[in-house]
């Protein structure tokens, strides 16, 4: 039986390669984390050098403190890849095509704004098929379409919010409770307290999936007006003077 165990920071698609041939070598466990974690486990040990080989060693003195703590990566379906890949995608080109917009609304010369109004058209057309060619993917896949159903029956969620969240939540069983689901989304509040002024401010940790956050951002400012329970919850927290700082 194999007890090789291997551990990769986290760092989008450049480590997906490497990830799925250790996986394909049928290891005891293959475990890519948060860079951020890697990072505070160097802090606390006081690291001094930075180097590939430092890195090396000190990922590997994480895995042998951290391993019981760890969630064992397994590889995506190719439909869940290939979801991933594209929403990413129409995310970005939705992102270029508001500064376009900004440069838009300052631009003076005649011939630079027919360009760009071109350029605008020619993107929400692109992230328009994109979306729709995600869609058909989750309508032919049945445990993805179910999970698709399930979103949109959450008010606030349309459907490009539902295609986000199946892009980027790995299998949900693999959370405890929504509780930890919110820490690996980095949405949970980070406490910071100074002395005895009794002042405190409460951002949100930002150390999960910049993608996700940025696709649910819209969802729950309307949820916040729509959704009865998210509304009450909202409520608590702004009673509490806690409100998450975005």
């Amino acid at each position: 039986m194999a007890t090789l165990s291997a551990c990769l920071e986290q760092t989008g698609h450049y480590g997906d390669a490497i990830a799925k041939a250790l996986h394909e070598l049928n290891i005891f466990s293959l475990h890519l984390v948060n860079p951020h974690r890697i990072k505070a486990f160097g802090m606390q040990k006081l690291r001094r050098n930075k180097s590939d080989t430092a890195d090396a060693k000190l990922i590997a003195r994480f895995l042998k403190s951290e391993h019981s703590e760890l969630r064992a990566w397994e590889p995506r379906s190719k439909d869940q890849q290939r979801i991933t890949s594209l929403s990413r995608y129409a995310d970005s080109l939705t992102q270029d095509t508001a500064r376009l917009k900004t440069k838009l609304e300052a631009e003076p010369d005649k011939l630079a704004i027919n360009s760009l109004k071109r350029r605008i058209t020619f993107q929400q057309k692109e992230v328009k098929s994109i979306r729709k060619t995600i869609a058909t993917i989750i309508k032919a896949n049945t445990e993805v379409q179910t999970k698709s159903k399930l979103l949109n029956t959450i008010p606030g969620i349309g459907e490009v919010a539902s295609q986000i969240i199946i892009a980027e939540l790995p299998d949900l069983s693999e959370f405890k409770d929504a509780r930890q689901l919110a820490a690996w989304t980095g949405l949970t509040p980070s406490h910071y307290q100074s002395g005895t002024s009794g002042r405190t401010r409460t951002p949100i940790t930002k150390i999960g999936s910049t993608h996700l956050r940025r696709g649910l951002f819209m969802p729950a400012m309307t949820a916040r007006v729509f959704n009865p329970l998210l509304k009450t919850f909202d409520d608590r927290l702004n009673a509490a003077s806690c409100s998450p700082t975005y």
